[in-house]
């Protein structure tokens, strides 16, 4: 299977308004978003496709549908990491539970403070509302723990959504204040043992995995789809 006939499917841009941060608005043409090495076969058990620009901004989405639509149709599977909440579901119907994923970023359950921080970004609730529909339809999702802003939130977001996410991402935040002030070992224990006493599956990234207790399982690649119906 060639991935090289993804190449040049869209001339138009992917615009990404919604990103508060250094990237806001930067233009992506699709060349800069498929590259050789982000598509690989379907052989890692992890979808194969997973570009930079966000899939579900508060602007026209029609590029998303069509690439997504690109990528079905040459067998590949696919992860969208987005904070557009339920923007998402215009899309659903391209999402298989054998190959692809659904993913949202939470930093908090709390509106006041997802506005102060994430000014362009769905809701706590409206996020949560498109995780609980992916995972009604099947679609294998995790979340992004990541920037952790505020310890206590990102506990309470695994307490509060572990029934309908498969997979937590856990991260912090650098360049900030919080990354002085926030006890990241302390952080890092206290989560590991609410993921541990709920059984949820967690993946802990590299700034962090450095407090893990030695021999801890923490596996880099973890499959991200739920596989074909007849292997379940």
């Amino acid at each position: 299977m060639g991935a090289i006939s993804l190449f040049g499917v869209a001339e138009s841009l992917l615009r990404s308004p919604e990103h508060n941060c250094t990237v806001a608005g930067v233009l992506l043409p699709f060349s800069a978003v498929f590259s050789p090495s982000t598509i690989h076969p379907l052989q890692s058990g992890e979808p194969n496709c997973q570009p930079g620009s966000h899939p579900f901004h508060p602007g026209d989405t029609t590029l998303t549908r069509q690439t997504l639509e690109v990528l079905r149709e040459h067998g590949l599977g696919f992860c969208t990491l987005s904070k557009g909440g339920q923007r998402s579901l215009g899309c659903i119907d391209l999402f298989r539970r054998e190959t692809d994923a659904y993913a949202a970023t939470l930093t908090s359950l709390n509106d006041a403070f997802s506005r102060e921080w994430e000014p362009c970004g769905a809701l706590p609730g409206d996020r949560i509302a498109a995780l609980k529909a992916f995972h009604a339809q099947g679609i294998f999702t995790w979340v992004s723990l990541e920037p952790v802003l505020d310890v206590e939130s990102s506990l309470a977001i695994v307490e509060a959504t572990h029934g309908f996410v498969d997979l937590f991402k856990i991260g912090r935040i650098n360049y900030s204040a919080f990354t002085r002030t926030i006890d990241w070992r302390s952080f890092t224990e206290r989560m590991i043992e609410l993921c541990s006493r709920l059984g949820v599956h967690h993946y802990v990234k590299k700034d962090l995995a450095c407090y893990l207790s030695a021999g801890y399982p923490n596996p880099v690649r973890v499959q991200q789809h739920h596989g074909s119906r007849d292997s379940r």
